[in-house]
């Protein structure tokens, strides 16, 4: 039985998908999770079912409707944080918004802030590992054509920050030019948007994103393109860890016969060449305590599983380190 009346002799229903989870939504009442049975509902007729029907996941109850007199951020839509930055950028109504946004996403970045904000006060206050602060400026308008750069070296010198960073949606060419004399950092909202969508395939340390923070005027595409970089060299290295795990079988092999393999491969499918120090340091984490899919002896390299058992290991290893920990139960 659904949990609602029907309206009009009708029941409005809704199926949504957002990443791997599906959720069956009930007009008027609320949500269910039904990740975990997607096929199974049979709509048959009692009479002509078979077996039980599962049970309905987790129920989401449905967001009561905003009060006019209610502050816009408390019912903002559920988006992405790389579209809630875009939006909340152009809320020049709201600048507290687009400030709280600002602050979620450097915490994102690995940094630890504390938003501050109101009048005569710095916006976001970064605490660590590197200190500096940001001020977030939201407009209607394409570019930003004025910075009260005084105040903000007084809120810097305040705060004893090491950079000044301030973020909208654009700058004047003016702006940009005295930024630059006055040694501040400004950062087109769409340069930070970037760089949250970049962590959603690749980590990166506050201390790579450093070099941005400390650069005179605007920050530009080309500026931060070294973050695309090591994202592409590391994603190769891992594709490296899967070729040579290939390379491997449960025969001794020494180094310079790995690499005859890998070089092999190279020329016959024209990938990229796996270095000597690069192979000797995979084999090294391959054979590390923790991994241990392949036995060092002698010089030699011997796969201690096969192929499909080596990558189905990692994958294990990966999946104990994201799952929370939970307390041992103790029997006594």
């Amino acid at each position: 039985m659904l949990p609602t009346e029907p309206i009009s002799n009708q029941w409005k229903v809704f199926i949504t998908r957002q990443n791997n989870e599906y959720s069956f939504r009930v007009s008027g009442k609320g949500k269910y999770d039904v990740s975990k049975n997607l096929n199974q509902f049979d709509f048959r007729p009692s009479e002509f079912r078979g077996g039980i029907l599962p049970t309905l996941q987790k129920f989401t109850p449905l967001r009561q409707k905003r009060d006019k007199n209610e502050p816009v951020e408390q019912h903002q839509i559920i988006e992405q944080l790389e579209d809630r930055l875009l939006t909340s950028s152009s809320n020049s109504k709201s600048p507290i918004v687009f400030e709280k946004t600002v602050s979620e996403a450097f915490e994102k970045l690995g940094f630890k802030v504390r938003h501050i904000g109101g009048s005569g006060n710095t916006d976001i206050l970064v605490e660590s590992p590197i200190k500096g602060i940001i001020d977030c400026k939201s407009t209607t308008n394409s570019t930003l054509n004025h910075l009260n750069f005084s105040r903000l070296k007084r809120h810097k010198n305040e705060n004893n920050a090491t950079f000044l960073l301030v973020i909208s949606k654009g700058f004047d060419p003016a702006v940009i030019k005295d930024a630059v004399l006055e040694q501040c950092t400004l950062m087109p909202v769409d340069a930070l948007r970037d760089l949250i969508v970049l962590l959603k395939t690749f980590t990166i340390s506050p201390y790579e994103i450093e070099p941005l923070l400390r650069k005179k005027g605007l920050i530009n595409y080309a500026d931060y393109d070294y973050l695309r970089k090591k994202e592409s060299e590391f994603k190769e290295k891992i594709n490296y860890i899967v070729r040579v795990i290939t390379a491997l079988d449960f025969k001794p092999r020494d180094l310079k016969e790995i690499k005859g393999r890998l070089d092999y491969e190279s020329e016959a499918k024209q990938l990229s060449e796996i270095k000597e120090e690069e192979l000797h340091e995979i084999l090294d984490f391959l054979s590390s305590p923790l991994i241990s899919i392949t036995q060092k002896n002698n010089g030699t390299f011997t796969s201690k599983y096969s192929h499909i058992q080596s990558l189905e290991k990692l994958k294990n290893i990966l999946k104990v380190l994201l799952t929370p920990l939970t307390k041992e139960k103790s029997y006594g």
